[in-house]
């Protein structure tokens, strides 16, 4: 008899259709395989075509569908070490966000989109947002001088800051929107509620109209 191929059935198709021609299947080892949906037949041994006797054996190799992996529990880790995590099981850091948090500590990770434990394929983003901690703490004013005005207001966003009075001069060495000086100074230490006021580079379009859209 000539034995079907039964590649790329589901196991019980496959094995109906053995059944009723007189032959025997038998499950074998299962594979992972990202292209075909777990319990497919991949391989069947003999091959197709092969002339046998009735009532032959035919071992049948399935899918076990894509990898998937579990996520890790990133809460308390910091952006580097959660990247390393992610990383080493095959999955991707995706989008980052900040936020106030009394509970976790600045620059450590206080959610993640994709709760831990949760199996997901290999290559997928997990995104998280980090800690810029308690209201009541006092962080560090970052250096905004050369910085675009659009650039400076992302910046402070991070650690919770704002944009506070904004100055403005006229300087033909300088872009506009260039930020020439803040107040308070870079490195000091201030409570979140600190407004940073900035001297900016004038242009045509007006600094302080667009930060406020």
């Amino acid at each position: 008899m000539t034995i079907p191929s039964v590649v790329g059935l589901k196991y019980e198709e496959a094995v109906s259709l053995l059944d009723s021609l007189g032959f025997e299947p038998r499950k074998g080892e299962s594979r992972m395989d990202k292209d075909k949906p777990a319990g497919t037949v991949l391989i069947q041994n003999p091959p197709p075509g092969s002339i046998v006797k009735s009532g032959r054996r035919v071992y049948l190799t399935l899918s076990a569908g894509e990898i998937k992996v579990a996520v890790p529990n990133l809460l308390g880790k910091t952006l580097r070490d959660s990247k390393f995590a992610l990383e080493r099981i095959g999955l991707k850091l995706g989008a980052v966000e900040y936020d106030i948090s009394d509970q976790y500590p600045v620059n450590t990770v206080m959610a993640q989109r994709i709760a831990p434990g949760v199996k997901i394929k290999k290559e997928m983003y997990v995104s998280v947002v980090i800690s810029t901690g308690s209201a009541t703490d006092k962080v560090a004013v970052p250096d905004l001088t050369s910085k675009s005005f659009n650039a400076a207001i992302e910046i402070l966003k991070k650690i919770g800051l704002e944009v506070g009075n904004v100055s403005y001069i006229i300087s033909p060495d300088l872009l506009p929107n260039t930020i020439v000086d803040q107040y308070p100074r870079a490195g000091e230490m201030v409570a979140r509620t600190q407004p940073i006021d900035l001297i900016i580079v004038r242009e045509g379009e007006h600094p302080k109209d667009y930060y406020e859209n």
